[in-house]
């Protein structure tokens, strides 16, 4: 019930969000092209900045500047009004926009774009021309009214059951029958699955308590307590999720942090290396392999197996899958070959997700073969710029967990001592 502890919570929020608005604006500068996903974000981030500097502009005035007309804050509400608008238009199109290769809003989507541009531009209005229900005791009254409720009040209430009813909860069903019906790749199954679970749900649960006051003003005396423990939340559901799905993969490029190997990782790697040295069979080197992944990823030992490449083998001496790799390693372009040196190491999942919104011909074939050897990672050992030979691991080996750049470097160390051991 405190003020004092509103306005810091208040306060906490908005810097948590203005700090993950600066890391995507940022980011932003690196694309090329706006997509749509970024811009949604930005509009869900700048709503919810609006809403958070309203309260604290209100409970500012309560502590510590009570002489401040109320009409000024009133200014600040009506626009946090529509700041709110925008940020539920945001939230739905964002999903929508995640699903897509290439975002086109359908018709109905249009039809609740104009539908929520009124809305705000109503808010809008009022907070620059109306004069009337400015004061505090107005406004209080006015939402204690049943009959004869000024027209701010009714659309207020109106625009309550307008962004839960008709634009998130349709957009929240839509994305969950997606995840479960479209094949999507795993890194934005992941993403759309973080969103969804830790701040959208969450998101709607307290924002729905918030609001009712709107619609039951018998529940306007609870709104303090309400609003800070659902901020807390918010808090904690905001910096969760925006360091979750910045952490796998932005639409454009890697946003790990510079890598760094775990001492439990150190340990594995120079045990593995000390048996490299000790090996005398190609046999005891696929135990060394499958021991190193198993130990470190946490990968089923028969999941990760090394190939060496035989010089003038047939293909009667070969398994179907070493068949598949050397049909394609004897057949690809220039330009692919290209492409496999620059990445070192090729993931299915990372492939994927570019190729999702960002389709090159380069790595089509890539894809291809990946999916044909059913692997989700291949890592090529080099000798003079020719592959003598290769490790695979298995597709969903590791269930639907993503291989950070940071585990994709450990692999490509340890294949570098592999390969003069070859």
């Amino acid at each position: 019930w405190s003020t004092e502890f509103l306005f810091l919570i208040i306060a906490l929020s908005y810097m948590v969000k203005f700090y993950f608005l600066a890391v995507i604006i940022r980011k932003g500068f690196s694309i090329k092209k706006l997509y749509h996903p970024w811009t949604f974000t930005m509009g869900i981030l700048i709503g919810s900045m609006f809403g958070d500097f309203a309260w604290a502009i209100k409970t500012f005035q309560h502590m510590w500047f009570p002489s401040l007309p109320y009409h000024y804050i009133t200014f600040f509400i009506r626009i946090a009004w529509g700041f709110v608008i925008i940020q539920y238009q945001s939230i739905a199109l964002f999903m929508y926009s995640l699903m897509e290769r290439q975002f086109r809003p359908s018709f109905i989507q249009k039809i609740l774009f104009i539908a929520s541009s009124l809305f705000s531009c109503y808010f809008f209005f009022l907070a620059f021309f109306e004069r009337g229900l400015t004061s505090e005791s107005e406004r209080e009254v006015a939402k204690q009214l049943l009959t004869n409720i000024p027209l701010e009040i009714r659309m207020a209430r109106y625009t309550v059951l307008y962004l839960l009813n008709i634009l998130i909860i349709p957009a929240v069903y839509n994305t969950f029958i997606t995840i479960r019906a479209q094949h999507l790749p795993k890194i934005l199954q992941r993403q759309l699955t973080i969103f969804m679970r830790y701040l959208v749900c969450p998101y709607i649960m307290t924002e729905f308590i918030q609001t009712l006051y709107l619609v039951f003003p018998a529940l306007q005396h609870y709104i303090v307590p309400a609003v800070g423990c659902s901020t807390i939340l918010l808090i904690y559901a905001t910096y969760y999720c925006m360091q979750k799905i910045l952490c796998l993969r932005s639409l454009t490029s890697e946003t790990d942090e510079l890598p760094s190997i775990q001492l439990a990782t150190f340990h594995n790697l120079k045990s593995s290396i000390d048996a490299l040295g000790e090996t005398s069979s190609i046999q005891e080197l696929n135990h060394i392999v499958q021991f190193f992944f198993n130990q470190t990823y946490s990968l089923p030992p028969r999941t990760t197996s090394l190939h060496i490449r035989q010089q003038g083998s047939t293909d009667y001496a070969l398994s179907v899958q070493e068949q598949q790799v050397e049909h394609f390693l004897n057949t690809y372009t220039t330009e692919t070959s290209i492409a496999i040196e620059q990445a070192k190491l090729l993931s299915y999942d990372n492939i994927a997700y570019d190729q999702f919104y960002n389709h090159s011909p380069t790595f089509e074939p890539i894809i291809t073969f990946l999916t044909n050897i059913d692997s989700d990672i291949f890592i090529p050992i080099y000798n003079k710029r020719t592959i003598i030979a290769y490790i695979l691991v298995q597709r969903n080996a590791r269930g639907k967990q993503y291989y950070t750049r940071t585990e994709r470097d450990e692999m490509l160390l340890f294949s570098s001592y592999l390969s003069n051991i070859i």
